[in-house]
């Protein structure tokens, strides 16, 4: 099923390269309603390539797996870490990470958190946890805080839909066939707070609840 979705978000984008006009919309992911005026929205992209991938379409099509996968790490309100839902198949983005319905007041991204595991653990793993949730850590299951230098500070203002910015990282893994998945080196490359890309792909999304939150959202669809 993975090699599927790969293989049709990457024909995708090659055709965008060569030259095919670019589909106006996707499918977006659900979202709940605004529950109130002030109830906000709040997203961030990160865009992790391992090597060879760099400024290929390979670099925006990663989906997060029990076996790896990435996470950002947001501290809200109250010292209360942000849990989010993700959006990995956009054609115009890396992964989108959103949350709706949050509380106004200061947000910080400390960095981007890196889950993985060997290939037997994930086997001995029940179907029904075989997938990723930054927010549930198995025991068999590694981390590793990749933390930004600065943290990103946002401070969320009433009924709106907010970034905490565009992000890209580069990383290798090591040369480990009974744990192939567990990072080796990483390195930040671009750190971008204030860039609003992900929500000019956010407002190109119609359908379900999006609407409602689009129209809190300042920026024009991407073009």
């Amino acid at each position: 099923m993975r090699a599927l979705m790969l293989s049709a978000v990457l024909f995708l984008l090659v055709s965008c390269a060569a030259g095919v006009p670019r589909l106006r919309e996707e499918i977006p992911p659900f979202v709940d309603p605004p529950e109130s005026e002030a109830s906000s929205l709040l997203a961030v992209e990160l865009i992790p390539f391992t090597e060879g991938q760099r400024g290929t379409a390979a670099s925006r099509t990663m989906i997060n797996l029990p076996e790896s996968g990435f996470y950002p790490v947001v501290i809200g309100p109250g010292g209360k870490e942000v849990d989010f839902s993700i959006h990995e198949l956009s054609p115009f983005a890396g992964m989108i990470f959103y949350k709706e319905n949050l509380s106004p007041g200061a947000y910080i991204l400390t960095g981007f958190r890196y889950f993985w595991m060997s290939p037997e653990d994930r086997d001995a793993l029940p179907w029904e946890e075989r997938t990723f949730d930054g927010r549930i850590i198995h025991e068999d299951q590694n981390t590793k805080l990749l933390k930004l230098r600065r943290p990103s500070v946002l401070y969320l203002k009433p009924g709106s839909v907010m970034s905490l910015g565009r992000y890209s990282l580069s990383y290798t893994l090591q040369d480990d066939q009974e744990n192939p998945f567990a990072l080796d080196r990483w390195r930040y490359r671009r750190v971008e707070p204030f860039h609003n890309h992900v929500l000019q792909v956010i407002r190109g999304w119609y359908s379900g609840s999006w609407p409602a939150w689009n129209a809190r959202n300042p920026e024009r669809v991407l073009k």
